[in-house]
């Protein structure tokens, strides 16, 4: 289990890579400390590469209790929009996601799923500069990193 983050333009570009398997408790934890320090009155994009994770035995209510982390703070952006890049090899794990996005949207928070990370950061419209930043450290394996 690795979870690794990145911020750009100031923090309202959030990068957040999942890999292996996950539970509710480390996802809540790893999303109240994501969201505490990001930048209040901001546009806010956040791409989450879920592609190389599972989420064994995450229930709906599961999900309803980690999009309320998000749905406490989204508030005090001027905006938010996330990108969540999933695998299509596990059809469970794709579930986890799309009923994510669905609660999402529900609370009208923009969360779409895709299969391409380049389409994710064509969706976001992430510079090329921090596009290239952000497919090198998603493929790396090296310890949590910040790029402004």
């Amino acid at each position: 289990m690795d979870y690794k983050n990145w911020t750009y333009e100031e923090g309202s570009l959030i990068v957040e890579k999942y890999t292996g398997a996950f539970n509710k408790e480390f996802i809540l934890k790893a999303q109240e400390e994501l969201y505490a320090p990001i930048p209040t009155n901001k546009a806010i994009s956040m791409l989450t590469d879920l592609s190389e994770a599972t989420f064994p035995n995450l229930s709906v209510d599961d999900l309803k209790e980690i999009l309320s982390v998000l749905d406490k703070n989204h508030h005090q952006y001027t905006s938010f929009q996330g990108a969540m890049v999933t695998s299509l090899s596990q059809y469970e794990d794709f579930e986890v996601a799309h009923n994510y996005a669905k609660q999402a949207h529900d609370k009208n928070i923009v969360v779409m799923i895709f299969h391409s990370l380049d389409s994710a950061l064509d969706w976001l419209h992430v510079s090329a500069e921090n596009a290239t930043s952000i497919r090198t450290k998603l493929a790396s394996k090296n310890d949590i990193e910040k790029a402004e």
